[in-house]
């Protein structure tokens, strides 16, 4: 999905979603630049196979469809796949915004801000057992304790909806990454500006994360929405744009 003309951003989507999530987004962004919203493989209107097995194989797939020095606004598990093309592709990525971000999902000793390594088998049992319910379930989990939250969560259950449900071997896939990629080693090795947004109330990928990975990346800073959760840029998109657009147009005019 394209929109616009300008300097060139690609947009990557989380688990289970596909990029229609971010229409409102393009709607205000296309007058200043060239957007690509990015299917992750097996999700919305991208196919399966080609398959992937870990973060390095879902970002070499996503590298294929980047224009040359692009910025990235990667959403959750994007935001992962963001971090890993900055690092692999660094040529490529001149900038990263990143929105409910973190480097490794499940908690760790090393990195205590992830969920429990139980909430993930939980996906993973409703996934085989009831696939729907588990849809409903996260949904409403990317939007508790936030303002707006009816709204917001109608705006993703209407991107999930609006398209073919992603594959389900694409969806075991992508638990498999957030099981096990762990980007915490690699950060000091991505040097692209970086802005970090997340939301105050998000319950999927901490404010804590966020802080710990801006405060570990050598060229990043961060920032929190106010009473937003896990899809700020659907829930305050006024805010978050005001967030996102002067760190973007600093890093076209450099």
């Amino acid at each position: 999905m394209q929109a616009g003309s300008g300097p060139p951003i690609a947009l990557l989507h989380g688990w289970a979603l596909n990029s229609s999530v971010f229409e409102p987004l393009m709607d205000r962004m296309s007058g200043q630049y060239s957007i690509r919203a990015i299917d992750l493989p097996g999700h919305g209107a991208s196919p399966w196979p080609p398959r992937f097995y870990d973060l390095a194989s879902l970002a070499a797939l996503v590298g294929e469809a980047l224009p040359p020095r692009t910025m990235l606004l990667g959403w959750s598990l994007g935001a992962m796949v963001a971090l890993e093309l900055a690092r692999t592709q660094a040529a490529r990525v001149s900038a990263l915004v990143l929105v409910g971000a973190t480097p490794r999902f499940v908690a760790a000793a090393h990195w205590p801000y992830g969920v429990a390594p139980a909430v993930l088998e939980h996906f993973a049992y409703q996934l085989h057992d009831n696939y729907r319910q588990l849809l409903a379930d996260f949904l409403e989990l990317q939007v508790r304790g936030a303002a707006h939250a009816q709204m917001t969560l109608a705006a993703l259950k209407s991107s999930v909806l609006e398209r073919e449900a992603p594959h389900p071997e694409a969806l075991d896939a992508g638990l498999g990454v957030l099981r096990s990629a762990d980007l915490t080693p690699a950060l000091v090795q991505i040097r692209q500006p970086v802005l970090v947004v997340s939301g105050q109330y998000d319950r999927v990928t901490s404010p804590q994360a966020a802080q710990a990975l801006a405060s570990a990346l050598p060229n990043a800073h961060a920032v929190v929405i106010r009473r937003a959760a896990h899809a700020p840029f659907l829930s305050h998109s006024d805010e978050f744009l005001a967030q996102i657009l002067p760190f973007l147009e600093t890093k076209v005019a450099a």
